[in-house]
């Protein structure tokens, strides 16, 4: 049995409860919109295309050049001191003793690189392969498999599906005798210091080994699905093709794996080498780029050719496409560059990938020893979807040094080349023009919206030239689709750390980090101490004053940060240049071009929100009353507002940008089996959260300067707008306010449930609830589907209950991460839930019931915000009545503290449904509901019917009372328990509650034996809301006999027998009448005087209804047409004589009740009478037949015996004479005895005298 609490709130649903949630949905609604504007304008910026001033419309023939102008390279603006963005973080020497190897190796082949993705430096010497963890400066690993001298090595991803789970990459090592590949694995150890670190472990035997057949291998690089390319010196492609099973291939050498060269074609599968190696000059690759997002291959040359191949649109078949010579490269670049030397641009240094996260259009970057950039696309630019066919140059861009300004250093002998989302690295060698090696860094993070081509460059000195060049790549939180355009680092920058580079050279690793452009501001307020220099204001200036506001509040939210005066800095710097809001009247159409206007000379200036972001239409009355201020034919005023509002909005948009429109959960498949799980880390969870609950905090701390008014205008039209803006601005920050809370709790509480095995959760919903689930986004769930999260925190605490396991944690923990999900009252309910559980496995009665009293205790102090249905079932399987009576009358003083309804009932409920009383009438009726569900259980134990179904109640939880310990005695007695509390309170509202379930339940006698004043009250309003109710009048009927009222209930039971088309049978309306001439007759009348006339009624209608039954009895015995319809009718009302006589009677010559009739009335009519006689007579001689004529007179003397007991002789209907003489005349034809018709008529009591008086005559 399932004994939790379903806390839905599902009773806070009063008219005070609703004004409120309609608010609090309006300030969801209205900021997740303004949210959503922040998010396209961060979508607005520029694209790489854009920045080269490309268009799609002209770029079958469109080159362009960049770099020339001093727009291209802007300097450093006066007052804002120089802040190298590239920053070296630290050094870590070489291990004293790989350090000596590689310097007493100088007569030897040796190399060294490094693999960041598992922070290691590897080096060669010779045949000598070591690995060294540099990030904490132990773990040097040693392989000395090898058998001649090593000349290329790689890290690469192993293909799906190939290897155990625990070989996590693969490392290859070229030799000039074969190429081997062993796989990588790590061992959890812990270190001297208590610490666990990952080790390195290389399997003890490679896993494949093929020849090189006499070719060098002079790079290695593998693709992100596992695959394995090779350049060689002599200029061929190969691949290492390997696989799980055995093929054709394997049959007689066992191998799983074969070299493929991609260059010479398909020839090259059965060709050596040496013969395709005197087909073409050699000239060695030194460089292998792969495009992952595109699948494509790229190649560099020693003689600066590249080549391209397509690797297939799923990344799994290879094919050369096309070869782009140094000569070729050099006619392009002269037709765009005719003033330069063309040959040293087109000395080529290294090859990178512009994915297509970054730009759609452009492919290739080409970076040449003197520091030109040239910009390939592999198709038309006006189609991303299209697989590669040519290299075409689009664009050259010059290095700082070219644009006129003189004594501007030029890079030069560029010797290693990192690129990494537009940022550009180069490693350059001592040259003629540089005394010293130099590191050249060329980033446009700062120039991110501005359409110019602008970019910031950095020179940093270096001891020595590095060998190698890579980078740390940062923590991305990219959950949305990852082939669509990322946005640039000052959208990202609160998700991602600092982009770290490594050098490696012999003396050691040289690790820089790149400053974020909030990083900056931080340094700027560190060195200028305050918030109001020069160079902070340059800073807003230059950045613009919503992006620098952002900025701000990013330090202010740091967690990492700890320098306290530094988060001051940003804070003053927030309210001194955020600026204020203001009312401004434009032209409407200009006001909405200017949302998407992005000016051309500015670093950051994106979208002004110079105006309401949302329309008119959508806003809530609060906010369109103050952005509708005038009403011009071609004008609009609306709020600009400050910089501050928007510097709010735009981080609390960057911090959800990730998740914002992503779906909750995922399906994951898992040893066959399909489950339901959760697309956010808690990690993540937790960091968005934590941020969001800062900045809430710093909008608490200082909410009283968000809405100051810093300058007030003496004018009072000014003063006036000033005060409609500062409140407009101020109503959207506390909406902002309220989504901030909305998202902190569910991402905290998605992050709890991930901790609790958030699947077995899922599958506790039901079908609806998980189709929703899977479907639905964080938006959706922040902004309108808290009954989601409410009923996924339900299903937490019931595995908390289910396993007995006490709650008080849980339930402190969902207070405290989410307290407007989880309130204080769901924490009482959680609470109560456990008492309840824990009541029903006590023995000791006392205690148990002291249990129950505590839990009604703390459900009284939240009533009525809980599922009531729930606490009454369980109440009732406890067999604790007290505590549904209790908490039912608890819920209804609460939800009804005036008694507005209890007004309304005691008024005779007058109709007027629009009012106060009508509606706390009905909420104090839907909460009574629930004793009559607890009756309902009760009675179907009782009765022992397991057909007798609990009413459904739209919270119920599915088998709350299966299996119930109750017996049919037990509940017996609870229904009397709880029926006899319910009655014994002052609220007659719930008293109808119970009288209508007891006479639902034929429980008459218990009913009217309560001898309860209200349920006169109860019988009387239900039979006149249901006239046609006869069985609620015949209780009260029962009611006033049972208490002596017999005149009222002589009325109720002519008035039954009286009303036409109830229903009744003219049997019934006998019945109700005799019931009524025998209340009438009793002798406990208290006014007999008063029933004289009400008893002569009764019996009138009575014998009026007595003839009218015998004329349904003659029909029914009778063959006439249209007989059920005339049946139909006398059932179904009560009828005049005269109506009796002239509509049935007299139509159907029905003489014995035409006779009655005329008896009834007292209508002395001696020839209608007596013709009625003979009428009859004559038709029970016709009803005789064939019969003896001796008993035809013997037949018609009898009828006249049966008539004469209802018709009194000499009466008005009975006329001796005729009479008498009929009969002689019939007993003469008959030839019956002579004495027969007068010992008849003595009989029937005819006096002596008068029959001798009509024999005489």
């Amino acid at each position: 049995m399932d004994s939790t609490l379903n806390i839905s709130r599902s009773l806070d649903n009063s008219m005070s409860m609703i004004n409120q949630s309609i608010s609090a949905k309006d300030s969801l609604d209205l900021s997740g919109k303004m949210l959503d504007r922040y998010f396209a304008a961060d979508d607005s910026f520029p694209t790489l295309l854009d920045k080269m001033q490309i268009t799609k419309a002209d770029s079958n023939s469109s080159q362009s050049v960049s770099g020339c102008t001093e727009y291209d390279y802007p300097k450093e603006s006066l007052g804002m001191p120089s802040i190298t963005p590239l920053k070296s973080r630290h050094k870590i020497p070489l291990p004293g003793a790989l350090l000596e190897q590689w310097n007493d190796a100088q007569n030897f082949h040796r190399k060294m690189g490094i693999f960041p993705s598992i922070n290691r430096v590897w080096v060669t010497i010779d045949q000598e392969f070591f690995l060294w963890d540099y990030t904490e400066g132990t773990d040097l690993s040693y392989f000395d498999g090898m058998n001649s001298t090593i000349f290329a090595v790689a890290l690469v991803q192993p293909k799906p599906n190939v290897f155990q789970a625990h070989i996590k990459h693969l490392l290859v090592l070229a030799t000039g005798l074969n190429i081997a590949i062993l796989g990588v694995t790590f061992k959890k150890v812990t270190g001297v210091d208590g610490k666990t670190i990952e080790q390195l472990e290389l399997t003890t035997d490679t896993i494949y080994e093929v020849p090189t057949e006499g070719v060098i291998t002079s790079k290695i690089v593998g693709t992100d699905n596992g695959r394995i390319f090779l350049a060689s010196e002599d200029g061929n492609l190969f691949e290492i093709d390997y696989w799980k099973d055995l093929g054709w291939f394997s049959i007689g050498n066992g191998r799983r794996c074969k070299k493929v060269c991609h260059s010479t074609g398909t020839l090259s599968y059965i060709l050596p080498s040496f013969l395709t190696y005197a087909i073409t000059e050699p000239s060695a690759i030194i460089e292998i780029a792969i495009d992952n997002t595109r699948h494509i291959l790229y190649t560099l040359t020693e003689n600066s050719s590249i080549e391209m191949y397509d690797l297939g649109s799923d990344g799994k078949s290879t094919s050369r496409i096309v070869s782009l010579s140094h000569s070729n490269l050099e006619h392009q670049v002269s037709k765009l560059l005719r003033t330069m030397e063309i040959a040293q641009i087109t000395i080529l240094s290294s090859i990178k990938i512009i994915e297509e996260t970054e730009s759609p259009n452009i492919h290739l970057l080409v970076v040449s020893k003197s520091g030109f950039r040239l910009y390939f696309s592999t198709g038309a630019i006006t189609s991303s979807n299209t697989r590669p066919f040519t290299l075409q140059l689009v664009h050259i861009r010059l290095p700082p040094g070219y644009n006129k300004v003189i004594g501007e250093s030029k890079p030069s002998s560029v010797q290693h080349v990192l690129y990494n989302r537009g940022t550009i690295i180069m490693a350059c060698n001592t040259d003629i023009t540089n005394y010293r090696p130099m590191l050249w860094c060329i980033s446009p993070d700062e120039y991110a919206f501005s359409s110019n081509f602008s970019e910031r460059y950095f020179i940093t000195d270096l001891d020595v030239c590095p060998l190698t060049l890579d980078n740390i790549g940062p923590n991305l939180l990219v959950y949305n689709d990852p082939s669509l355009p990322q946005p640039p680092l000052i959208v990202r920058q609160q998700f991602e750390n600092r982009q770290e580079y490594i050098t490696l050279a012999p003396q050691g690793l040289e690790i820089f980090e790149m400053l974020r452009p909030y990083d900056t501001l931080c340094e700027l307020l560190a060195s200028s101490q305050g918030s109001e220099t020069d160079a902070i204001k340059t800073y807003f200036k230059n950045f613009t004053d919503n992006q620098a506001c952002v900025a701000c509040l990013t330090i202010i939210c740091d967690q990492s940060l700890k320098n306290i005066k530094i988060k001051e800095y940003a804070t003053r710097a927030f309210f001194t240049h955020g600026g204020e809001p203001k009312l401004v009247t434009e032209n409407l159409h200009e006001s909405l071009h200017e949302l998407t206007r992005v000016p051309q000379n500015n670093s950051f200036r994106s979208s002004n929100f110079s105006t309401s972001p949302i329309p008119p239409s959508s806003l809530p009355t609060f906010i369109k009353n103050q952005t509708n201020i005038t009403h011009l034919p071609f004008e609009s005023t609306s709020v600009q507002y400050s910089s501050k509002h928007n510097g709010l909005y735009l981080f609390v948009s960057r911090l959800l940008r990730p998740l914002w429109n992503i779906k909750a959960v995922n399906m994951e498949t898992t040893d066959g089996k399909t489950y339901i799980a959760n697309t956010v880390s808690p990690d993540d969870c937790s960091y968005v959260a934590s941020h969001l609950q800062t900045l809430h905090s710093f909008m608490n701390n200082y909410s009283k300067m968000l809405a100051n008014y810093s300058r007030i205008p003496l004018d009072t039209s000014r003063r006036t707008a000033i005060q409609d803006a500062h409140q407009s601005e101020s109503k959207s920050i506390e909406c902002l306010k309220q989504l901030i809370v909305s998202s902190a709790e569910v991402f905290n509480l998605w992050k709890l449930l991930s901790e609790h095995q958030f699947y077995t959760l899922a599958n506790e919903l039901i079908d609806h609830e998980q189709r929703v689930l899977k479907n639905i986004t964080f938006k959706e769930l922040i902004l309108s589907h808290q009954e989601l999260c409410q009923t996924l925190v339900q299903k937490l605490l019931n595995t908390y209950l289910n396993e007995n396991s006490s709650v008080e944690s849980i339930s402190t923990k969902l207070r405290q991460v989410c307290p407007s999900i989880y309130h204080s009252e769901d924490a009482a309910c959680t609470k109560a839930s456990e008492m309840i559980k824990l009541a029903q496995s006590t023995v000791n009665e006392d205690e148990r019931k002291r249990i129950l009293y505590k839990s009604l205790l703390v459900l009284k102090e939240v009533a009525p915000k809980f599922n009531l249905t729930s606490v009454c079932l369980q109440y009732t399987n406890c067999a604790y009545m007290e505590g549904v009576y209790q908490i039912c009358k608890e819920c209804a003083k609460k939800i009804d503290p005036k008694n507005l309804g209890g007004h309304y009932f005691v008024n005779n409920m007058v109709l007027d449904t629009d009012g106060p009383g009508y509606g706390a009438y009905m909420l104090r009726l839907n909460i009574y509901k629930e004793i009559s569900a607890s009756l309902d259980y009760l009675f179907s134990i009782m009765v022992k019917n397991p057909s007798v179904i609990i009413p459904t109640r739209p919270n119920l939880i599915p088998g709350i009372l299966e299996n119930s310990a109750l017996t049919s005695e037990q509940s017996s007695n609870l229904i009397s328990e709880l029926i006899k509390l319910c009655i014994s309170c002052d609220d007659e509202i719930m008293h109808t509650v119970v009288y209508r379930w007891m006479i639902d339940k034929k429980l008459i006698k218990e009913t009217i034996e309560m001898g309860h004043h209200s349920l006169e009250k109860f019988l009387l309003a239900q039979s006149r809301c249901d006239d046609n109710n006869n069985y609620i009048k015949d209780v009260l009927c029962r009611y006033y006999e049972y208490n002596g009222n017999y005149n009222e209930a002589a009325e109720v039971l002519a008035s039954l027998a009286k009303r036409p088309e109830s229903g009744l049978t003219l049997s019934d309306r006998l019945m109700y009448l005799g019931r009524a001439m025998a209340c009438l007759r009793s002798k406990k009348l208290s006014t007999p005087a008063l029933n004289v006339t009400s008893l002569r009624d009764v019996e009138d209608l009575l014998q009026v209804a007595e003839i009218q039954k015998m004329i349904l009895d003659l029909l029914l015995s009778s063959q006439i047409d249209g007989k059920a319809d005339i049946i139909d009718k006398l059932n179904s009302c009560l009828f005049t004589l005269g109506e009796l006589y002239s509509n049935f009677a007299e139509p159907h010559s029905l003489w014995e009740a035409q006779l009655a009739i005329l008896q009834l009335s007292n209508h002395d009519d001696r020839e209608l009478v007596n013709q009625i006689w003979e009428n009859i007579l004559l038709k029970v001689v016709e009803d005789c037949g064939d019969i003896s004529e001796h008993n035809k007179m013997t037949i018609v003397l009898e009828k006249i015996k049966s008539l004469a007991n209802s018709h009194p002789i000499n009466s008005s209907t009975f006329d001796l004479e005729y009479v008498t003489t009929m009969l002689e005349y019939l007993n003469c034809n008959f030839g019956g005895d002579l004495e027969s018709v007068y010992t008849t008529m003595l009989t029937i009591g005819a006096p002596i005298e008068s029959l001798v008086t009509i024999y005489k005559k």
